[in-house]
């Protein structure tokens, strides 16, 4: 029998996925995110990834994904899907550059609190676990 030694106060067990996915930076392209993602989350057949697009003069490609079960999907679709893809055409043709969109998506177009940004791999990862609903955008590199 293999002794466990504790793990010492302070100190968070790591598992080899986590080490894998620390320090990693989101790329800017979806494209790359989503190949980055999808290894780490299809074992989970819950997780729902769905590409969208953001409205406006100059269309934005981006994706949602949920847990099916932990998220509200009536609230999904008011706060979120619905105001992005339909709503405030005028709110994201005022935005200079994808910088700009992206403060201003957070600022007036989404009607959801608790708003967190991340730029890295393993952050998100563990946000989307948690049950939070992320939104990857093709051109930034945040979630």
């Amino acid at each position: 029998m293999q002794k466990i030694k504790p793990t010492p106060a302070g100190h968070k067990k790591v598992n080899n996925k986590q080490t894998e996915s620390a320090d990693i930076l989101l790329p800017d392209e979806l494209d790359e995110k989503l190949h980055l993602l999808e290894p780490k989350l299809k074992p989970n057949s819950d997780i729902k990834i769905r590409e969208i697009t953001i409205s406006g003069p100059s269309a934005v490609r981006a994706a949602v994904i949920i847990i099916e079960g932990m998220v509200d999907s009536q609230a999904l679709n008011h706060d979120i899907l619905q105001p992005l893809m339909l709503g405030r055409r005028e709110e994201a043709a005022d935005a200079a550059n994808l910088n700009d969109l992206v403060d201003r998506l957070q600022r007036t177009v989404l009607t959801v609190g608790g708003i967190i940004r991340t730029d890295r791999l393993d952050q998100l990862l563990d946000y989307i676990f948690d049950g939070f609903t992320a939104i990857i955008i093709d051109g930034h590199a945040e979630a």
